[in-house]
């Protein structure tokens, strides 16, 4: 089993509204998804989770790309810097952005 992460999960503010897709301002909203749940607080529990049920069943990625936000490439430079400032090993983050991916598309590492 694999399960995605997305650095859009604990990045984006809430209570900032935005269009996301949409460049109807009357569709604009907070971001929608799990940085909107009033349990959700941050980038720890999010880490904590991938430790604990294990970074060979995490695809992480950004949903990044929206008009709204950062470009995918610096948003794939904030979640690998940030793993890094929480002592995820370069393998191990490796492993959740290309090998788990790669396993899951049988393409050869």
């Amino acid at each position: 089993m694999l399960l995605e992460g997305a650095v859009s999960d604990w990045m984006f503010h809430r209570g900032l509204p935005r269009t996301n897709y949409y460049v109807e301002r009357e569709w604009a909203d907070e971001i929608a998804g799990i940085a909107n749940s009033p349990e959700f607080s941050g980038i720890m529990p999010w880490a904590g989770q991938i430790r604990e049920i294990g970074i060979e069943h995490f695809i992480l990625g950004t949903d990044y790309g929206i008009r709204s936000g950062p470009t995918p490439v610096e948003g794939m430079r904030t979640l690998i810097s940030s793993l890094l400032d929480l002592e995820f090993k370069p393998e191990e983050i490796i492993t959740m952005i290309k090998g788990n991916p790669g396993r899951l598309l049988d393409l050869e590492s």
